[in-house]
């Protein structure tokens, strides 16, 4: 069974006698809408109905017509919201009549929405129209009334059981006696087992307390991001909540739901101005390609993540008219999130995945906030501006309305269209220039409460001017085409004055890749590192260099560009090292911790065109069908047994690749597993690699190729910065498989170790792009222990009484976690809070990544760790010292005294197990107690 969309339906839009009493007689959800009004100029109220009009669900027509344009575009069910007032049912006729009619022919499920109806529309206690309570046997008199609906062939399935969803399972009185109870009366009554459902809403995540089966997403509820009320210049006080589009999409797509079952849900647009005016939450920027950005990556990831059965997206809304979020043509939008739906269900979705700003941004951002200026000058500027700037105004109109025969070429994918590109681009060019040789004087700049669309920003003294009218933007917010045009221009725009600006600028998530390149054309500086036992530098004679990411990316030859320079960290900090009895080299470790400062490991890309490689390797460099020898040094570090590659010869003049065995792969890519795939080393090589190209993957103009043999938590992991697995090209890592690429992107994590020697812009280059901010606000815990489960954990960290000193810790307020069964969000959250964290040594610890300065480190090292690696200098045992050091952490080691048993391991005798003197560590602990400040 393939995937499933699920569209939340209204049951509304009829007359029935409690909504006559409490709203006025014929009231319905048409009230409400009709009667909207603009916050702002600009704002997309009120919403007008085009094909369907506005309906009368007393006709059946209608719910006929609308199934039919609805499987036309891809949705599978209809997901009905069910109003149960403890043996009361409101808004019942339209689901009674679709039941009844078996000539609809759609799948359908229900979702009880268990609360209070109230005045203000917002479920809370006062105003209460209608409660919601629960009388005796409440439970099997709810169940029993679905019965009709579940056993109707058209009732939405998993795994063979009915699919119920519980809106607030957190009101009933017990929510998890209910469901057993539910179950039991099912089974008992021939139903059989049923599917019961979350829907994870204020505040809510968990649906396992409940002991129910899944949990659904119900954006906007649960979003985690601050509004963005200051981009709005509306008419009159403001007490809602704005929010973007974008942020709001890229934060869901980020949550790890591969351990939990939770189904995913997208919305096409959100504004509830129709039900509580100046109260609203409105998204800005829910545009068509946006929301298909969205749900194409929900349905990437539940392809990757689910099983066939339980493929399930759900959609809001079908009709939530009132609350703005519908799939239903409008007079703005037409039939375009129908069309985008069906894009995305049958594959021919081609949209990137870099979000269109929306139009409040473009206006604010470009300078279009307005001016306060003192009253008794106001009409006098304000006239002055407006002459000085209307020919310019009228002038940049003039370009954007030719750009409008064009749109519908560039709303479909087709070819773009550089004249009139190049016309605006200048004529940005041209006003970046006047505005730099300017001497503008005026206050500061903020937002004038006032609906006039001809006022234009008093700039701050040498700040930059962008002549994009106020109302060019809210012209264009109700054509998307020409919205979708408009996008160049902003861009082109906002990034010339980003070039232009002398003073510091404060970075912005989105502007992160561009700050690398900016700040860090650096390649002519590629020193290397001092060299250890298995270093070798792969890039140094690829290519020529290049001053800048954009210079690599646009050049034809192969070359290289630096994006960290080498830098020396220092150590405020002093790390401390604590040997247990019977530990034999003790001082040896002590001498490798002086090693610190350290030379943070450079970041460097080669560019590669026409390469071959290995899905889990360095690219192999050929030319003339020959591999140049200095990539296949590093090639032969990955892969020692190079010879057991299939496709290639080797001669007296070296190894060549055998003629056409190399699968042809028309692609940009970049590769960057070059080593272990254990957490460590993806933390600090893979990830970095992915964020310096970050606009380019999401951009779907660089693919990032992995190998089949990638761990299943890496594509996982990777959603928190926004990568999707239809990013991702999956390639087989056999032997006997060799792949050419039209260019491959290489970097040198292998061989200078980025992992051993992290660099400070990594850990900024990584916190400053997460999609989602971390949990910080009462966060419950603050002491961990880093358990390791036998799948994730090297043999050589066990800990024989590990019982023993967790019991101990736990008494103390630590909680035991291990993080290989947490989603990341969730690990990132733990790590960002802990004060202090003890753990056996291990990859775990990279996760320190995001704690905060002046975390208490407890590393517990076997002593048979010292050495294993027989690198010098104590390139791998002091890895976690050097993050600490980059952190400003209070790092201790405690080396523990391993017991003689080993293995044998990459042809050495390995010690798997050590035993922690649990009195010694305790001492420790609670002299880290003392001295941190948050009690548990």
């Amino acid at each position: 069974m393939a995937l499933r969309y699920v569209a939340y339906y209204l049951p509304q839009f009829h007359p029935f006698p409690e909504n006559d009493e409490w709203w006025g007689k014929g009231f319905t959800e048409w009230t409400n809408v009709a009667k909207a009004e603009p916050l702002y100029d600009g704002h997309n109220q009120p919403r007008y109905p085009t094909d369907f009009g506005y309906y009368d669900l007393r006709v059946l027509d209608t719910m006929r017509d609308q199934t039919k344009v609805a499987k036309a575009h891809g949705i599978d069910a209809f997901c009905f919201h069910y109003y149960w007032f403890d043996g009361h049912r409101l808004m019942e006729k339209p689901v009674d009549a679709f039941l009844a009619d078996k000539s609809i022919d759609i799948g359908f499920c229900l979702c009880w929405a268990n609360e209070n109806w109230t005045r203000r529309w917002d479920a809370a206690e006062h105003e209460v129209l209608i409660a919601q309570t629960y009388g005796p046997d409440w439970e099997l008199r709810f169940i029993e009334s679905l019965f009709p609906y579940f056993r109707d062939p058209r009732y939405l399935r998993v795994d063979g059981k009915p699919l119920l969803v519980v809106y607030r399972p957190q009101h009933l009185p017990d929510a998890k006696a209910a469901g057993k109870r539910w179950r039991e009366h099912c089974r008992k009554m021939g139903i059989g087992e049923i599917h019961i459902v979350n829907a994870l809403v204020h505040g809510n995540n968990d649906y396992e307390q409940y002991e129910f089966d899944a949990g659904v997403e119900f954006p906007p509820h649960n979003m985690k991001f601050h509004g963005v009320n200051d981009i709005l210049p509306t008419y009159e006080k403001y007490n809602g909540y704005a929010v973007e589009y974008a942020n709001i999409a890229r934060d869901f797509l980020s949550r790890d739901h591969s351990r939990k079952r939770i189904y995913r849900t997208v919305f096409p647009d959100w504004d509830n101005t129709a039900r509580v005016k100046n109260r609203a939450l409105i998204v800005l920027g829910s545009t068509v390609a946006n929301y298909e950005r969205w749900l194409r990556g929900s349905s990437s990831l539940t392809r990757a993540n689910r099983a066939e059965s339980d493929q399930l997206v759900f959609i809001n809304a079908w009709n939530e008219w009132a609350e703005g979020c519908y799939l239903e043509p409008d007079r703005t939008h037409g039939r375009g999130f129908l069309e985008a739906t069906l894009r995305v269900k049958n594959g021919t979705s081609v949209v990137d995945d870099i979000y269109d700003v929306a139009p409040e941004r473009m206006r604010f951002e470009l300078g279009q906030q307005l001016a306060v200026i003192p009253e008794e000058t106001r009409d006098a500027e304000i006239a002055k501006l407006r002459a000085a700037k209307i020919r310019e105004i009228a002038d940049l109109e003039g370009k954007v309305a030719l750009l409008k025969q064009e749109a519908n070429r560039l709303q479909s994918g087709s070819e773009p269209v550089p004249a009139a590109h190049r016309e605006i681009t200048e004529t940005a060019a041209r006003s970046v220039q006047e505005a730099q040789s300017a001497s503008a004087v005026g206050e500061p700049r903020s937002k004038l409460t006032t609906s006039s669309a001809a006022i234009l920003t008093v700039p701050e003294p040498g700040s930059i001017k962008v002549p994009l009218k106020f109302r060019v933007a809210h012209r264009l917010y109700d054509r998307p085409m020409m919205f979708k045009a408009a996008q160049f221009t902003y861009r082109t725009a906002k990034r010339l004055i980003d070039l232009s600006s002398t003073g510091e600028r404060t970075q912005k998530k989105n502007d992160v890749v561009a700050d690398i390149s900016d700040q860090v054309a650096i390649a002519s500086s590629r020193r290397r590192l001092k060299e250890h036992d298995v270093q070798e530098v792969s890039l140094e004679s690829i290519g020529r260099d290049a001053s800048s990411k954009q210079e690599m990316l646009a050049s034809n030859e192969d070359c290289v560009w630096t994006a960290f320079a080498p830098c020396k960290v220092e150590a405020e900090l002093a790390p401390q090292l604590h040997v247990a009895k019977g530990v034999a080299n003790g001082d040896e470790f002590a001498r490798m911790l002086k090693a610190v400062p350290y030379d943070a490991a450079p970041l460097q890309f080669g560019r590669l065109h026409n390469c071959v490689a290995h899905p889990i390797a360095v690219a192999l460099v050929t030319r003339d069908n020959q591999v140049i020898a200095e990539t296949m040094r590093i090639y032969r570090y990955v892969r020692p047994w190079v010879t057991d590659l299939q496709y290639l010869v080797e001669d007296d003049s070296g190894l060549h690749l055998k003629a056409e065995t190399a699968t042809e792969i028309d692609a940009d890519v970049i590769i960057p597993m070059h080593y272990s795939q254990a957490f460590g080393h993806v933390v600090f090589d893979v990830v970095p690699q992915l964020l310096a190209f970050r606009d380019e993957i999401v951009g779907e103009r660089l693919r990032v190729v992995l190998s089949t043999k990638a761990p299943k938590w890496l594509i996982r992991m990777l959603s928190a910065w926004g990568f999707l697995p239809h990013h991702f090209l999956i390639l087989d890592a056999a032997n006997t498989v060799a792949y050419r690429f039209r260019s491959a992107i290489v970097s040198n994590a292998l061989t200078t170790f980025t992992t051993f020697f992290p660099h400070p812009k990594t850990a900024d280059l990584m916190s400053r792009t997460l999609v989602s901010p971390p949990s910080v606000q009462d966060y419950p815990v603050r002491r961990i222990y880093l358990g390791r489960s036998s799948e994730t954990a090297n043999s050589g960290r066990t800990i024989t009484n590990e019982t023993e000193l967790q019991a101990e810790l736990v008494k103390r307020g630590f909680k035991i976690i291990d993080p290989a069964t947490l989603a990341y969000s969730d690990q990132i959250d733990l790590f960002t809070n802990a004060e202090i964290v003890v753990g056996a040594h291990g990859s775990a610890f990279a996760n320190l990544m995001w704690s905060k300065p002046g975390t208490v480190v407890f590393d517990l090292m076997p002593d048979a760790w010292i050495n294993f690696w027989g690198a010098s200098d104590g390139v791998v045992e002091l890895w976690i010292s050097r993050i600490c050091a980059l952190k400003n952490f209070h790092y201790n080691v405690i080396l523990c005294d391993s017991d003689g048993s080993s293995e044998t391991w990459r042809k050495k005798n390995y010690s798997i197990q050590s035993k922690v003197d649990v009195e010694m560590v305790m001492d420790h602990v609670d002299r880290a107690i003392k001295r941190t400040a948050s009690p548990i």
